[in-house]
């Protein structure tokens, strides 16, 4: 499939890379990419593995809550829609009701 490709060039002229696959929210790739930048940038080498990780399970987080939020929104919709049945349900009992009344 498709996947997103983020590549910026740091201080040192150094190439930064990162690839998500497609259905990744943008704006965890982004953050991604900043934070290598800075972790690149500033952190001293002996350090760096402990900085790599720390923004490993800080992305993980990320995008564990955008895939949550995404299902809650999903059933918020079915919820709506289910609700609008009802109400249809309820006209068309209300409209026999009359038909039968007559």
């Amino acid at each position: 499939g498709d996947n997103q490709w983020i590549v910026t060039r740091s201080k040192e002229n150094q190439l930064n890379v990162v690839i998500t696959t497609a259905d990744c929210p943008y704006f965890i790739s982004t953050h991604c990419i900043e934070e290598l930048e800075s972790i690149f940038d500033k952190t001293e080498i002996i350090e760096r593995e402990q900085a790599l990780n720390k923004l490993l399970i800080d992305l993980k987080e990320k995008y564990e809550f955008s895939i949550s939020g995404n299902h809650k929104e999903v059933m918020k919709n079915y919820e709506t829609q289910i609700l609008e049945h009802i109400e249809k349900l309820q006209d068309n009992e209300e409209h026999a009701q009359d038909f039968v009344a007559r």
